[in-house]
């Protein structure tokens, strides 16, 4: 078997092993649902930081974590406040915007590089975090259709 039909091979293999248990993990929504998104925010931003930094260093890693946390947060709000975010969700994203700067500011290498790679991270845990904790506020308020009618979608 070539290389590229045994990757495809292996794609394929796991695709028909895992949808089905993510398809059962929505429809069961609540907390098993959150934690699925927070995996795959965190997932998605490891992913954005490694295709733009080429490696993954202590800030992106606690970008990730920032990045899992988010859908977590939003769950956790819609649950037991109604809220999308809690109220101090904005205090603590700029208290990790000042940590991330503060981690780039004394990592050893060039000081040009710090700007970049703090945007980046930012960039990963805004865009792969506050997406799918919609996703998490969505299956909350209004069910499993309204998710998997989002995801055919997109």
């Amino acid at each position: 078997m070539k290389e590229k039909n045994k990757n495809l091979a292996i794609r394929f293999a796991s695709a028909a092993v895992l949808l089905p248990s993510l398809v059962w993990v929505t429809y069961l929504g609540g907390l098993p649902f959150a934690i699925m998104c927070a995996i795959a925010a965190a997932i998605c931003a490891g992913e954005l930081i490694h295709m733009s930094q080429g490696r993954i260093d202590f800030g992106a890693m606690v970008g990730i974590v920032i990045a899992g946390l988010i859908p977590m947060a939003a769950w956790r709000s819609i649950t037991t406040t109604g809220a999308l975010m809690p109220e101090w969700f904005a205090i603590a994203l700029g208290g990790a915007t000042i940590c991330i700067m503060i981690i780039y500011l004394f990592k050893s290498g060039p000081l040009e590089t710090a700007p970049r790679a703090i945007s980046i991270v930012a960039l990963g845990w805004l865009y792969s975090g506050l997406l799918l904790s919609t996703l998490t506020a969505m299956h909350t308020r209004y069910g499993t259709g309204m998710v998997l009618l989002s995801l055919s979608m997109t």
